[in-house]
């Protein structure tokens, strides 16, 4: 309920309804509750839409270089990444890292790209 509680707030009632706005929220929703069960997220990530939005809206997303790795050697750690914020640490940076996010414009672009595909089909 809290996935669905967001997304109307941030304007998605308006699409309601349709069919493509419905499968959305039920995805949402039962990523919602995996991550709470699991993480204490009440909230799904969600990373996918956002590395749209950076590509079709840089504005939205601010970034900042990083050095990010995969640890491989740790015995409790393998497999994780490692993020380094820091330019003085012996590694240089190798990415651009997702910092912060217009809340407000993020929601504004996916529900307007849900909406003119809910309303085409």
């Amino acid at each position: 309920m809290l996935v669905r509680n967001l997304i109307l707030l941030c304007g998605m009632a308006v699409l309601v309804g349709t069919p493509l706005a419905e499968i959305v929220l039920q995805m949402l929703e039962f990523y919602g509750r995996r991550y709470l069960a699991a993480e204490r997220m009440g909230y799904p990530p969600v990373h996918d839409p956002c590395t749209i939005a950076r590509v079709a809206r840089p504005e939205l997303v601010e970034c900042v270089d990083a050095f990010v790795g995969v640890e491989t050697q740790g015995r409790w750690t393998s497999g994780m990444t490692v993020t380094e914020f820091e330019a003085d640490r012996g590694h240089p940076f190798n990415v651009k890292v997702a910092t912060k996010l217009d809340f407000r414009g993020f929601w504004d672009l996916v529900v307007d790209a849900l909406g003119r595909i809910g309303r085409s089909h």
